[in-house]
């Protein structure tokens, strides 16, 4: 190992959406700037090119600061409003519009590039990183960060470089598989910053319930609730999945961080997710309904009844031990009816836990946002700077995490 003998201005640590931005921007601040992204896989934004089904959804139209979570949201959320006030929906859109991407804005404001194409986003920021001459050490695993008198001495598996400034960009927990394995966090301790317990998020869920391998598979357009305590903490209506170990699908996934912060901090009990099989009909209108069929079909049996309301894989199973599924029509009184509708709209599933980082799409937690001022710089240490999901932020699924990749280095990079 030869130690590299120039010295650098800034040394940026990942090379994911949020290094990428930071290498970027702060060329572009100041040419004379020596910038080079320390990148341990063999390419660039590897979470990038899987982002949105590899669509890349890059940014949601709904940008709001309540759409992100921090540990100590109410004292630290000018941080995240801030890195938004220089660099919103707007200035991105403008940034990848200039190096010859243009958009569509799809369902629930998300944002894709025309071509439905993630390498479209990582091939333009390829070619802007060789048009201003900033290097990327590919397969370059950064071992240790030291400061001796005012100077970064940045070890890796090759080599050993001094800098000015290190931005930390390595990304959370969630993907381990793609290298984001959490080294950020080990390098921020070694500054003797407090890291947030990580957990994952937009993640599916494992449930309480016996016939999972019976409904495994099932995939329908429904309603979830994450309920604590018998309250309603958040719900989404979307694409619901059964599993062999629990539930999954985007109505859950969208919701999933409500739970896991919950069963990050060991609080299990009165945690259920709650499903609503028809949520096209409220509780009036589908009695309404059943009593219809009912006197039309009185001779039929219950099982019939359900038939058009949901899948009749489901049908044996959801309403297991609650409801005699061979009683006819003819015989439901009230009472009956009204247990239907609620085994429909309002069944309960007791959380147990949650799929680990290898299935979760984002990291929640992080480095303690008290630590670092409005540039995203260390308060402990100068010249230290942190971006994207190795800070203590995450952000509700639809395209608000690689928003904040984005905006946070490009904040950091116009600061260097």
């Amino acid at each position: 190992m030869n130690e590299n003998k120039h010295k650098l201005n800034i040394v940026i640590v990942g090379g994911g959406a949020s290094g990428v931005a930071t290498a970027i921007f702060a060329k572009r601040k100041n040419p004379n700037n020596e910038v080079i992204i320390l990148e341990k896989n063999d390419k660039i934004c590897k979470k990038v090119l899987i982002s949105g089904n590899g669509r890349c959804n890059l940014l949601n139209k709904n940008l709001d600061i309540n759409k992100y979570h921090t540990e100590y949201f109410n004292n630290t959320k000018e941080i995240i409003e801030n890195v938004f006030k220089k660099f919103d929906n707007k200035k991105i859109l403008n940034f990848f519009e200039n190096l010859g991407i243009l958009f569509k804005e799809e369902k629930d404001g998300k944002f894709y590039p025309i071509t439905d194409s993630a390498n479209s986003i990582v091939n333009v920021l390829l070619y802007e990183l060789e048009k201003l001459n900033i290097k990327v050490f590919f397969n370059m695993t950064v071992k240790d960060i030291k400061k001796d008198n005012n100077i970064f001495i940045i070890k890796t598996n090759n080599d050993i470089f001094s800098t000015d400034k290190v931005v930390i960009s390595t990304g959370g927990c969630a993907y381990p598989q793609i290298g984001t394995t959490g080294d950020g966090y080990i390098f921020a301790e070694r500054f003797n910053h407090k890291i947030i317990k990580p957990f994952p998020s937009v993640v599916p869920l494992i449930i309480d319930c016996k016939y999972l391998k019976k409904i495994s598979g099932i995939k329908f357009s429904g309603n979830a609730k994450i309920i604590f305590n018998n309250q309603i903490i958040k719900e989404n209506r979307g694409d619901i999945l059964f599993t062999d170990y629990g539930i999954s699908g985007s109505a859950i996934i969208s919701i999933s961080r409500y739970a896991t912060e919950l069963l990050n901090k060991n609080i299990k009990n009165k945690l259920f997710v709650g499903i609503d099989f028809v949520p096209n009909l409220d509780d009036e209108k589908l009695q309404k309904h059943i009593i219809n069929v009912k006197n039309i079909n009185r001779e039929k049996d219950i099982k019939f009844l359900l038939l058009g309301l949901i899948n009749p894989k489901l049908i044996d199973y959801i309403f297991l031990d609650r409801v005699d599924l061979n009683k006819k029509l003819t015989d439901l009184n009230i009472g009956d009816i009204k247990l239907i509708v609620d085994v429909l709209k309002n069944t309960k599933y007791k959380i147990i836990g949650s799929k680990d980082f290898h299935f979760a799409q984002v990291t929640a937690g992080g480095i303690n946002l008290k630590e670092i001022n409005n540039n995203l710089e260390s308060k402990k240490v100068n010249g230290l700077f942190f971006t994207g999901e190795v800070l203590d932020v995450d952000g509700d699924c639809g395209g608000f995490n690689l928003v904040w990749a984005f905006a946070s280095g490009a904040v950091v990079g116009d600061s260097l």
